[in-house]
Parts: structure tokens; sequence; C-alpha cells
């Protein structure tokens, strides 16, 4: 399964494609169309560019794919686990319709207009035997940013408003698994203010981040600083 990718030379450059899409919605807050608290948001990067958080439309399809033509080969690799020099046009579209409450995704758009980089998260269907009002909704999620993006915290300021978001929609619990060899992704969730637990097996780590505590740098409004 495809995992988060954040690389020595790139930042978080991608987690595995989250593939929860029928799974129940956490309860959703009063505005729907809104991802939890925020909008949209200008980050300083930095080594002081900016970029436009904001939630992903139907309408980016396009540019998702053109986004996906700029990555390197070790890029996709750790976004998808295998080579994928072109991004379907039925994956771009399924990654721009979103309800952005059981499946929600955020994309960072640089001055010239272009996508550079995308978090998300898709619910999970419940665990057999785990039916109930007071089962955890867990949730996979996934990083990916442009190669000229990497390292300069654009990775961490799009997850850490992920987490606000997926916490605002009552989701318990992120999951991803990351390649081994995929240390700077490790370090983005770290930076993001999560802790997690992990398993390996066959080279891919698999992490469980529950989102409980405080957000770290909760503020959308503030420029980020970060090796990531």
């Amino acid at each position: 399964m495809p995992g988060p990718t954040s690389e020595p030379a790139p930042e978080a450059s991608g987690a595995p494609a989250p593939k929860g899409s029928g799974a129940p919605a956490p309860a959703p807050g009063p505005e729907p169309p809104v991802p939890g608290p925020f909008g949209q948001d200008t980050v300083v990067l930095d080594d002081g560019r900016t970029v436009t958080i904001r939630p992903v439309v139907a309408a980016d399809a396009d540019a998702l794919i053109a986004m996906h033509e700029r990555h390197s080969p070790r890029t996709v690799r750790r976004r998808f686990f295998s080579s994928m020099p072109h991004l379907p046009i039925e994956q771009a579209r399924r990654f721009a319709d979103v309800d952005q409450v059981s499946r929600v995704a955020l994309v960072a758009q640089a001055p010239s207009g272009e996508l550079v980089a995308v978090a998300r998260y898709d619910c999970l269907p419940p665990a057999p035997g785990s039916a109930g009002a007071a089962a955890a909704v867990v949730a996979e999620v996934a990083v990916v940013v442009t190669d000229d993006y990497q390292h300069h915290g654009l990775g961490v300021a799009l997850l850490t408003r992920l987490v606000a978001v997926a916490r605002h929609r009552g989701v318990d619990q992120f999951t991803a698994d990351v390649l081994m060899d995929n240390r700077p992704m490790l370090a983005t969730f770290r930076d993001a203010g999560l802790t997690y637990q992990t398993h390996a097996e066959g080279g891919v780590v698999h992490l469980e981040l529950p989102l409980s505590g405080p957000v770290i740098d909760g503020d959308p409004g503030s420029s980020v600083e970060s090796s990531r």
C-alpha cells in the first residue's frame, strides 16, 4: 500500500493514498464545506516563499495531474510505492472531489497558480467487531510535496492544519505506511507534533498516530520555520 513520502532531499513527499471511501463520516461540524476551523491561509516558508493553503476543489483535478508530472521518480515512488509517471484522470478526479468531512484534502498553491503540495485523509471503514457509538474513527493520511518545495516547512504546515481539521471532524487516529528509507516523512510527523507507534514488514513501516493532545503551531496565520 503506497505510503507517505518525505525524503532526504525532499520534504514530505508522500504518504499512502488513503483508500477508505465508503466509511461512515465522523460527526461533521456546523460548516461542512469549510475544513474545520480553517479556510484559506497564506504561509511563509523558511526560504521566504509564500504559498496559499486551501481546501481542494473538484476543479483542481487538472492541476493535480500537472503537479504529479513535476515530481521526481523518487517522490513518486515514496508516494505510491511504485513507478507512476502520469496520474490517471480518474484518480485525479477522485483526489479532487472530496466531501471535506470523511474525505478531506488541503492543497498548497504557489503565487504562479500551480499546486505544489497536497495533504489528505480518508476515513477507513470501522474494524470488524468495533461497531457502536464508541468505535474509534481512523483515517489514512497522505502528504506529497513537489521536489522544489521540499525541506522548507511546507509538509509540516499542511500536516499541522490537516490534524486540526481531523480533530474538528472527530477523527481519533491517523494511519500511514512509509518506506523504510523515508526518514524525512517520519520527521515531518514528529515536527507536526504527532507521536506514533510502528511495526515494519517487507520494507514498509506502518504507523498509528493518535490525534489526542493539543495541536502544535495551531495558528493558521503563523509562518512556518522548519527544516522539513
